[in-house]
């Protein structure tokens, strides 16, 4: 955990952000970590993507893109 905050800490806020997720599951304080990232560039219309890709174990990865917004709940 500490490693993706500081990877995210060294990414300045003003640049619209885009991640691609390449497994089928993280823990509470990732996903914390990364919901909070978005929502607080969010504030600052600043737009961050979070994809995921799944269906890797058949060798075809699919996208799910995420829509601005969302991650406000």
């Amino acid at each position: 955990m500490p490693k993706l905050k500081a990877a995210l800490s060294k990414i300045p806020t003003e640049y619209p952000l885009d991640i691609d997720l390449a497994f089928d599951f993280i823990d509470h304080s990732a996903f914390d970590a990364l919901h909070d990232r978005r929502e607080n560039q969010e504030k600052w219309n600043v737009h961050v993507d979070i994809d995921e890709t799944t269906n890797m174990k058949r060798g075809t990865p699919s996208l799910s893109k995420s829509r601005p917004g969302l991650a406000k709940a």
